[in-house]
């Protein structure tokens, strides 16, 4: 807000959007007649009313999208959006408040001050919601992460179990070279291949246990 001989000069952001690096200027200017002129907007009070009306039509968007967002991408599509467009508002607050210290007796800028203030009050409020459902849905996703990568270490724990038991027994068979087949075709007898099976099992039991022990503390 400049004010000079009598004049009032409002200078104001349009509605941002994210990623915007320059900001448009919307100028608003009251005259000597008390007579209000935009470089944007119709002439008269109506310009500062279309204004703010641009930036309720902004937050009625965000708040949709906010209502329909189910991902984090959507979550963080709001925030993204939201963040300017919040600042923003709070700079047209401050600017239509020391507009109405300076003209208090004009109604249109008291009305609009409280507009603004309630914009900025909704668009913190969406802020805040869509910035807490973001990160409970990181959270639940961190947790689902948490339970499928526990899953998964049981899993390879019981794979690793399984192969400890028979380890033993494969690599006894290799080494002496005995199988089912030499068995039945009476090329050793089944009590050496049954003692083969037996020692490789109670070998991998004990190693199992070995594996299932818990650490000393």
């Amino acid at each position: 807000l400049m004010i000079a001989e009598g004049q009032y000069l409002l200078l104001l952001h349009r509605t941002p959007k994210a990623h915007e690096r320059q900001r448009e200027g919307h100028l608003f200017w009251r005259n000597e007649a008390k007579e209000w002129k935009s470089n944007v907007f119709e002439p008269g009070i109506s310009a500062l009313f279309s204004h703010v009306n641009q930036y309720q039509m902004a937050f009625e968007k965000y708040e949709h999208l906010e209502e329909m967002a189910q991902s984090a991408g959507d979550y963080f599509t709001i925030i993204e959006n939201i963040s300017p467009l919040y600042r923003a508002t709070q700079h047209l607050l401050m600017v239509l408040e020391e507009t109405r210290d300076k003209i208090p007796e004009n109604r249109d800028i008291i009305l609009l001050r409280d507009k603004a203030y309630d914009l900025e009050r909704s668009m913190e409020l969406l802020y805040k919601d869509a910035k807490n459902a973001l990160e409970v849905l990181i959270a639940k996703q961190g947790e689902s992460l948490a339970k499928a990568s526990h899953n998964m270490t049981v899993a390879a724990h019981r794979l690793n179990i399984l192969a400890a038991f028979f380890f033993p027994l494969s690599i006894i068979s290799a080494i002496i070279g005995i199988t089912y087949q030499d068995v039945t075709n009476g090329a050793y007898s089944p009590v050496v291949f049954a003692i083969m099976i037996a020692v490789g099992c109670v070998i991998g039991a004990a190693l199992t246990i070995m594996i299932n022990r818990p650490p000393r503390q």
